[in-house]
This record gives structure tokens, C-alpha cells and sequence, in this order.
């Protein structure tokens, strides 16, 4: 790897500021080589040996630009230095927009006014540069670059100014009595909060889509490096697998650059991710199996391809799940199609449609069983926000909001909140869902354990409220307390320790999972295994070779089991509706027991209750109707002898004669 900045400088001569000579006292000094070999990133994703160049400055320009220009990256370590510049500038942007201001430095140079990303940029180089001139070694390619990017104009104005800057820059320091200029940024900015990810090793997951695991760690092994099975802090020449997230890869962090710019990363055969935003695919991969649920997995928001990628990954290695539907691509669907086919993932549908937003009779959500609810947050738990915005492949939006403090207003945060609202209500609506495993990156409460109780109360409360209006025409009213809901409609908060068999710190990593699941504990599961059992349960496959004869006693004791249970179901808060729902599906049917008879297991009573019950009910209504059929004639007999008899009007010149003018009712009453 070439080094980005040189381990010793060439001294030159101090820059002459004034043309008239200062005493010795006032002029300016080079700094010592010890201050040259400290640390002069400001940036905590870089580590101190390591700077940005000519050309990280001119690519970062050109996405700081309105509107961004379009920018390749040789491998993934120059992604994120650019990134890391742009992360630092973003941080650095309020003391540097006030260092402008005191020197007045947009007010002399007017057409630098719609440019002032680019004018943080040079300027945030300079200071890092500590207001001297550049390697003379590095000029030629400097200028060249940075008359390709309309850079130099602006370079040479800031250059020109670097006095007054950096008086400014120290004026703002001492004024504040800080020791260090990231003491003036707000708490969750400063370099203190982030230093230890210089430290955190370096982590990726295999593509098990392009290779197998076993490949990656020969591959590994044969650059020199040993697999480590302790938990111990790797050494240079060690990697780890990871023992909760399964194919992820752990590397010593002095190795990122070799790994980042090795061919396993170019030819996605091994993908650079945080490992917090692995832990909910993980987490839900191993529930999926636990439960052995059956068809597709649903996930309502992209926030990142490589995390959509990393489930789809783990989904493909079990046989009982179809597909992945991830939704929320927006106008990136076809970005992320083409990243999705780069990686060799085949199970994955990307909509660019809101989950929230699909109509209720729509057909895509047919045969989900779970639920990935990543809905959007506030991200105050990531601990890398460059590893984040690269994972995203390069949000400079994302970006300018975490590093923003005004980011958190009170419109921004509502619109989050009820977003996670609209994501968790719509995947507990839909009734063939299992479970749903609720994901955030937030430390906030109202986004994460607040928001899933209320959830959870909201939704429990419909189901209640639902059942009570279908007893409305019950005699007396039922009370709200005393509705029994069957536990398929209700939703309890899981506990995700009972599924991690190794305890996870999700604090420590920046990351909430929630899992949210339905109160029933023994999942039905409509497959060829449960279908086989009803129809085994019903006699449909006739008698088994060998098998004993069902006893009249052992007859009568399963109609008794049968008759208890459906009394405990029914008893007090039961409805007469469902009870008897229950008895009439619970009923065997002529069908049935004529098929048993032939069979020779029923010797007995194998009349269909429900046929003799409808026989005998139809045999006392004939008498009850002729009853009813004399009484109704009587009573009409003598209602008509009472009145008037029927008289026939004409007019005075009839069309046709009448030959009748007069009818007379005579009717017999017959005995009753």
C-alpha cells in the first residue's frame, strides 16, 4: 500500500507573512518534528499515520457539489477515506462557517457564495495542514487535479486569507477556554466518543452466494494469518469467526487497508459491514429456525443493501424459506437490483414501493411468516457513521444528519416516531405473521422499548374491542373484562435472550432488537405433515394393518374429553355463538360413520347424530305445520263471514253485461 503521507518532511524555509521584517518573537514558527509525527487527522475513522491526498480532496469535491457529481472508487479503502473527509468536514462544519465569518472571507470573495461545501473542504485541509503550504513533492499532481475540479481559484483565495484563518480558528479556541478544537463540538461529535473505533477490529461476512466459508479461510491462512479461538484481542497475524453472527469474519484493525484493497472485497467474495447492523439478520435467521416457520420473510425498509444482502445470505441456506421481499428501495431499486445481482443474491424481490403504503387486497404479502421492522430512526447509537453511510453506498444526506445538531427537531423526530408506528401496526395486522423483530439504532426510549409496549397495548386492545362488537347480540351484553381472545390474536414482547444461546451486549454495540410474537406457543403450520394428521384423525385412510379396534369404553371416553373441553372452552366468558360453533365442527358427519361402519370400527350407534337430530326436528314440525295450516284457514273463514258480502259495481253503459250482480259466501267450518 503506498504511503499517503511522508513519515519525515523536508524542512522548508517559513513562509514570509509580511513584507516587513518582525522581531524573532513574532514571527512565525515551523512546528517541531515531534508536533510533525503526532497525530494530525482530526478524524477519529482514520488512524494517525493515515491522510487523505490530492485526489480524495477532488473526489470529496465533487460529491459536495449541488447537485453531486457521479464518483468511482478504485477499492473500498478509498470509498471511506473520502467518506471520512466529508464525516470530518460535516463535523467541522460550525467552526469553520464562524472562522468565515470573522474574517469576512465571503464577503471579499462574493462568488464563493454557492460553494461553500467545497470552501469547508479546503478549509478543513488547511487546518489540518496546521496553516502551512503543501509537500512541494506532491504540486505538480495537485495542480492538475484541482484545475480538473475548479478547485484552484478557490485554494489559492483561502491560501491567501490563511493568516487571518487561522487567528480566527485559535481566537474561537481560546475563547472558549478548550485545550483542543473538537472540545467546541457538541458531546455526541467529539473525537473522545469515537476513538475506540481505531481499536475495534475489523469485521465483514463471507457471500456465501459466490463461495463457501472454508475457501475464504484457506485463502486467509495462506496470507499468513491464524485463526484464533479464544476471545482474546487479535493480534496483526490473527482472524476470528464471529459466534453470533454466523459466516462473519473478524480481522485485527491494522489489517483494513490490506483487506479492503484485496480481491476477496473487489469480487465480493467477503463484504466490509459494521457488525451492528448484522445482529437483527442473525437474530432472525435463528428464530426462522427455532420456530420452523415455513415461507417468505418480509423486510419492511432498506437501510442498506449489504444488510439486506447478509439476510438474503442466511435465508438461502434454509430450505423452508421461498424468498426475501425487501421494500423502501424508492427511486435506488434498480441500484440496488444491480448490487443485489453483483453479489450473486437470486432470493430477493426489492420493491420500491413504502410497506406501509401497500393497499390491504395486495397479493405480494401472501405467505409471509415474519417480519423484519426496520423502519427508520435516529441512528444516536451508531458507533461508525462512515461505515454506515458507505454500507448505504455513499448517503451524504444520512451523513449531514448525524452530524447536524439541529438535526433532532421536533418535526423530524414526530414523523419518525410515527413511522415506526404505521411499520409495527401494519405488520402485526396481517394475520399469517408470525412474529415481527423490531430493529432500530437509536438509544432513545420513545423509539425503542416505549414504542413496541404501546404497540403491543394498541393492538391487543383492537383485538378485545373487535371481539366484544361480534357478541353485540348477545343477551346480556358482554363486559370488555370477560371476552375471551384466542391467543392467535393476541401479541406479546419475546425475550431475545432465550434465543441467543451467547449473551449479546446490544447496548454496547449500538443496537435494539425487539422480538414481537403472537401469545399462541404452539405454531399451526398448514403443510402436508398437518394435513396428513386431520386426515388420519378422521378415518379417511381406513383402518391401519394390525391395529387394535376401538373398545366402546375407550369410545366413550374420548366423547367425554371431547365434551370437557369444549365446556372449558365455553364456560362463563364463552359465547353461545361459538359454542356452538365448536359442537357443530366437532360433530362427526353421516359420511364419517357410515365409513367406519364398512371399515368394521363401529359396531354401534353409528347413526350420524347430526342427520337424527335434523330427521327428528323435521318429523315434529309436520305436525306442528298442518296445525298451523287449519288454524290459519278457520281464522280466515270467519273473518270473511263477518263482513260485508263482495258487490259488483258498473258503470252506466257496461262494455260487457254482468250476468253475476250478486255473490254469496257460504262456507262450512270444518272441526279443528
Amino acid at each position: 500500500m503506498p504511503t499517503l503521507w511522508p513519515a519525515e518532511r523536508v524542512e522548508t524555509p517559513a513562509p514570509r507573512w509580511e513584507t516587513t521584517p518582525q522581531p524573532e518573537a513574532k514571527r512565525a514558527r515551523r512546528t517541531s518534528a515531534s508536533l510533525d509525527n503526532a497525530q494530525l487527522s482530526l478524524s477519529s475513522t482514520l488512524s494517525a499515520e493515515t491522510t487523505w491526498t490530492a485526489s480524495d480532496i477532488c473526489k470529496a469535491s465533487q460529491l459536495l457539489a449541488r447537485p453531486p457529481c457521479s464518483v468511482s472508487f478504485h477499492d473500498e479503502e478509498e470509498m471511506r477515506r473520502v467518506y471520512s473527509l466529508i464525516y470530518d468536514v460535516f463535523r467541522y462544519k460550525s467552526i469553520l462557517n464562524q472562522a468565515l465569518v470573522d474574517t469576512m472571507f465571503l464577503f471579499q470573495f462574493p462568488q464563493f457564495q454557492k460553494q461553500t461545501n467545497q470552501v469547508w473542504l479546503l478549509l478543513y485541509d488547511l487546518y489540518k495542514r496546521r496553516f502551512l503550504p503543501r509537500d512541494p513533492h506532491e504540486e505538480e499532481a495537485r495542480v492538475e487535479l484541482f484545475d480538473s475540479c475548479g478547485l484552484t481559484e478557490l485554494d489559492a483565495h483561502l491560501w491567501s486569507q490563511h493568516v487571518r484563518l487561522a487567528a480566527a480558528v485559535a481566537r474561537l479556541r481560546i475563547k472558549n477556554n478548550a485545550l483542543k478544537l473538537s472540545q467546541l463540538l457538541p458531546p455526541h461529535l467529539r473525537d473522545e466518543k469515537v476513538i475506540a473505533l481505531d481499536e475495534a477490529p475489523v469485521t465483514g461476512w463471507v457471500n456465501t452466494c459466490r463461495t463457501e466459508r472454508e475457501e475464504i479461510s484457506r485463502l486467509i491462512e495462506r496470507a499468513g494469518l491464524v485463526l484464533s479461538k479464544n476471545h482474546e484481542p487479535l493480534t496483526p497475524d490473527q482472524y476470528r469467526w464471529d459466534h453470533v453472527c454466523p459466516q462473519f469474519l473478524l480481522c485485527h484493525p491494522g489489517k483494513r487497508g490490506d483487506l479492503a484493497q484485496s480481491d476477496l472485497v473487489r469480487k465480493h467474495c467477503v463484504v466490509l459491514q459494521d457488525r451492528a447492523f448484522c445482529l437483527g439478520p442473525a437474530t432472525l435467521a435463528r428464530l426462522l429456525i427455532e420456530l420452523q416457520l415455513t415461507g417468505a420473510v418480509l423486510m419492511t425498509h432498506i437501510n442498506s443493501p449489504r444488510t439486506t444482502a447478509y439476510l438474503a445470505s442466511l435465508l438461502a441456506e434454509n430450505d423452508k424459506i421461498d424468498a426475501l421481499l425487501a421494500f423502501g428501495a424508492g427511486s435506488r431499486k434498480a441500484e440496488y437490483d444491480e448490487y443485489l445481482a453483483q453479489l450473486c443474491v437470486r432470493n430477493t424481490r426489492v420493491f420500491a414501493e413504502k410497506f406501509v403504503d401497500l393497499p390491504s387486497d395486495t397479493n405480494l404479502l401472501e405467505g409471509v411468516c415474519a417480519v423484519l421492522a426496520s423502519p427508520p430512526n435516529t441512528y444516536s447509537g451508531v458507533m461508525d457513521p462512515v461505515d454506515l453511510v458507505c454500507s448505504r453506498g455513499g448517503d451524504l444526506g444520512m451523513l449531514e444528519v448525524l452530524t447536524d445538531p439541529e438535526s433532532a427537531s421536533r418535526s423530524r423526530v414526530a414523523g419518525i416516531l410515527e413511522e415506526q408506528r404505521r411499520t409495527l401496526q401494519r405488520s402485526m395486522s396481517q394475520p399469517q405473521v408470525q412474529m415481527v423483530l423490531y430493529e432500530t439504532h437509536s438509544i432513545v426510549p420513545a423509539e425503542n422499548g416505549d414504542m413496541v409496549r404501546r404497540l403491543v397495548d394498541e393492538m391487543n386492545e383492537l383485538a378485545r374491542c373487535r371481539h366484544v362488537e361480534e357478541r353485540e347480540g348477545d343477551d346480556p351484553p358482554p363486559n370488555l373484562e370477560d371476552v375471551v381472545i384466542p391467543p392467535c390474536d393476541m401479541f406479546e414482547v419475546g425475550d431475545i435472550v432465550d434465543v441467543c444461546k451467547k449473551c449479546v451486549r446490544l447496548e454496547e454495540e449500538g443496537c435494539y432488537l425487539a422480538l414481537i410474537r403472537r401469545t399462541v406457543r404452539e405454531i399451526t403450520r398448514l403443510d402436508a405433515k398437518y394435513m396428513i394428521n386431520v386426515a388420519e384423525s378422521r378415518g379417511l385412510f381406513g383402518e391401519e394393518p394390525g391395529s387394535k379396534k376401538p373398545t366402546t369404553a375407550s369410545r366413550a371416553h374420548k366423547k367425554r374429553a371431547v365434551e370437557e373441553t369444549t365446556a372449558a372452552l365455553n364456560k362463563g366468558k364463552g359465547s353461545r355463538r361459538s359454542k356452538v360453533e365448536v359442537e357443530r365442527i366437532a360433530a362427526p358427519t353421516q359420511a364419517s360413520m357410515m365409513r367406519r361402519a364398512s371399515s368394521g370400527q363401529e359396531s354401534v350407534d353409528s347413526a350420524c347424530p347430526r342427520h337424527y337430530t335434523h330427521t327428528l326436528a323435521l318429523l315434529m314440525s309436520r305436525g306442528r305445520d298442518a296445525r298451523r295450516w287449519w288454524g290459519e284457514a278457520a281464522r280466515y273463514a270467519l273473518c270473511q263471514d263477518r263482513e260485508e258480502p263482495l258487490k259488483l259495481t258498473r258503470t252506466d253503459r257496461p262494455v260487457f253485461p254482468l250476468h253475476v250482480r250478486r255473490v254469496e259466501l257460504e262456507v262450512e267450518l270444518a272441526a279443528c
